[in-house]
């Protein structure tokens, strides 16, 4: 399941012109001035490998550079550490090259360039996946391998000057959501809001500036616990917008039906997971625990009669139980079938 801050990055990385004012703002200006970024396009994500499509959706852009050839641009995010992504994003390079290679082998492969954008936590991983490697013997020293990424840490990009910077509208309020608006507490989140009255209008005046102000209104039901009431009042005397009510129901609507899919998704995950490892270990204590635990999330605390209906279950009473609990509305569904 795409977690709200996947959603968000999918939405603005789909856009080129955006994607491409994001990096200028951060690639070495010398090298940024040789990239013809009118001609920044998605990679179709058919031609990639399809591990490196699950990853990253609209995540590989192509540009043309002034002299010669073009340069791939790779991309992943993090909300916060992570330890291991510089082996992620080589596996991702290497993916990408090789998808070029059997396209068209011809002399040298071309320039990719990969990005990690940070957000949340400061990002503290190694940016190069030689460093995760150990050192070699002074004899080998020249099997030292040296694959860097550009880390992009929005956190070491004060407020200010995502203000400031010259972007879209869309992408400004996305790196602002990203980094000082997810998981804040109520007052905080309507100040920012307040403080970003001018990208909000700006945004609400774009062609598609209803869609957005949909899109970011659910990551804030998703990552704040700021009411759809006083969300939709802040709207309307932040934005001005009279179709705050619109959007508000649309953002409630897709929270609801995120919510819902992504528990099925998950209580079907977890119980074939749950059930697989009991099996596995002989243990039914095992399994029903599992069972007790994901019935008691969805439904409440459960009574004694119930906890001894499981604790006195076969296996295969479990499993049909597990089965019935992916599409059950209550808890009577599930120990009627």
């Amino acid at each position: 399941m795409q977690t709200p801050h996947d959603h968000l990055f999918r939405r603005l990385f789909a856009r080129p012109a955006a994607v491409g004012a994001l990096l200028r703002c951060f690639l070495p200006r010398g090298f940024a001035t040789s990239v013809r970024w009118r001609t920044l396009r998605p990679w179709p994500a058919r031609t990639v490998d399809r591990r490196l499509r699950a990853h990253l959706p609209d995540g590989v852009q192509r540009a043309r550079r002034a002299r010669r050839g073009f340069v791939w641009f790779v991309h992943e995010h993090k909300s916060g550490g992570a330890p291991r992504v510089a082996l992620q994003v080589l596996r991702y390079e290497v993916q990408l090259l090789d998808h070029l290679h059997r396209r068209g082998p011809c002399g040298r492969l071309p320039l990719v360039v990969p990005i990690v954008w940070s957000h949340g936590k400061r990002n503290r991983a190694a940016t190069d996946a030689g460093d995760l490697l150990e050192s070699p013997p002074q004899a080998l020293r020249r099997l030292r391998r040296r694959w860097p990424f550009l880390l992009v840490d929005l956190s070491r990009w004060p407020e200010p000057a995502m203000l400031r910077a010259r972007l879209p509208s869309f992408a400004r309020l996305v790196v602002l959501f990203l980094q000082y608006l997810a998981f804040r507490p109520r007052r905080a989140v309507v100040a920012a809001l307040h403080r970003w009255a001018g990208p909000l209008r700006a945004l609400a005046r774009t062609p598609a500036g209803r869609e957005d102000l949909e899109t970011l209104s659910s990551y804030i039901l998703f990552t704040t616990d700021l009411p759809a009431s006083a969300l939709e009042r802040v709207l309307d005397r932040v934005v001005g917008s009279r179709g705050a009510t619109d959007m508000i129901t649309t953002a409630e609507r897709l929270l609801r039906q995120g919510r819902r899919e992504g528990l099925q998704k998950g209580l079907q995950k977890g119980m074939q997971k749950g059930l697989q490892k009991g099996l596995q270990e002989g243990h039914l204590a095992g399994c029903i625990g599992v069972l007790l635990t994901i019935l008691e999330g969805r439904f409440g605390k459960l009574g004694r009669r119930t906890k001894s209906r499981l604790r006195r279950a076969k296996l295969a009473d479990l499993d049909r139980w597990a089965r019935a609990l992916l599409v059950a509305e209550t808890l009577e569904d599930v120990f009627a079938a």
